[in-house]
């Protein structure tokens, strides 16, 4: 790290150029106007902060591909009253939201992943328990379930 070097704050991402260095304190121009005192092990290269920002964010969207997957290959094999029943929870959930002046989200611009997380909610049955029944052959009976379940909830 050297004088006029583009760096980043470790933590926060925020940026600026490096103004002066005495030992191990940088003096920092912050974008913002500000000059800031920090410690060099709290600050990182801005070319090094990016890269590492891109790495963690390609393996999210990762993630969230195989959750979306694997929850797209659950509600494939569903019985449509359960999409039902999840797009009754979501439809309610959206009336709230927009009661309250917020946005609501139509069922259709849902991911796989939120599609089954209102099904979850509406049977008191976790995402994860969906994609693992559905893995194991076993989604016909954890449907039976949820039914029940549902059912159970609505006449109490």
């Amino acid at each position: 790290m050297k004088i006029d070097d583009r760096v980043c704050i470790r933590e926060t991402g925020y940026a600026g150029v490096v103004g002066e260095i005495a030992g191990n304190i940088v003096y920092v121009d912050m974008d913002n106007g500000v000059e800031m005192e920090m410690k060099i092990d709290d600050l990182v290269l801005e070319s090094e902060y990016e890269t590492e920002f891109d790495t963690e964010r390609r393996v999210k969207n990762e993630q969230e591909d195989i959750a979306n997957s694997n929850a797209q290959a659950v509600l494939d094999s569903l019985d449509e009253k359960l999409i039902n029943i999840g797009r009754l929870t979501q439809e309610t959930a959206s009336l709230a939201v927009a009661l309250l002046g917020g946005a609501a989200g139509e069922w259709n611009t849902l991911t796989a992943g939120q599609k089954l997380n209102f099904i979850a909610v509406a049977t008191t049955i976790p995402v994860a328990s969906w994609i693992e029944w559905h893995q194991l052959g076993k989604l016909a009976k954890l449907q039976l379930v949820a039914f029940e379940m549902f059912s159970k909830q609505n006449r109490d």
